[in-house]
């Protein structure tokens, strides 16, 4: 792991924990029935609270893991501003 982005994830780890951890939190409200996508929302939480999706993405690098908390973003944000399907 090197370079400015990855860097600079490293030095911000807790607050992108806490990113992580308030979108999880947000995506399983829009969620709350039992169903697929929440239990995929569930083992995304386990996995970032465990740490080792954190980890794996700053393995890969910082620009991945930015890009995943954007696609994570707007599926949040297209399900919230439907209609509750997909």
């Amino acid at each position: 792991m090197s370079g400015p982005d990855t860097d600079w994830v490293i030095r911000n780890y807790d607050r992108v924990f806490r990113l992580a951890d308030s979108l999880l939190r947000s995506l399983l409200k829009a969620f709350s029935q039992e169903g697929p996508l929440r239990e995929a929302v569930l083992v995304l939480q386990r996995e970032v609270v465990e740490g080792e999706l954190l980890k794996d993405c700053l393995e890969v690098g910082a620009c991945d893991l930015d890009r995943l908390f954007k696609i994570a973003r707007d599926l949040f944000l297209s399900e919230d501003s439907g209609n509750g399907e997909l």
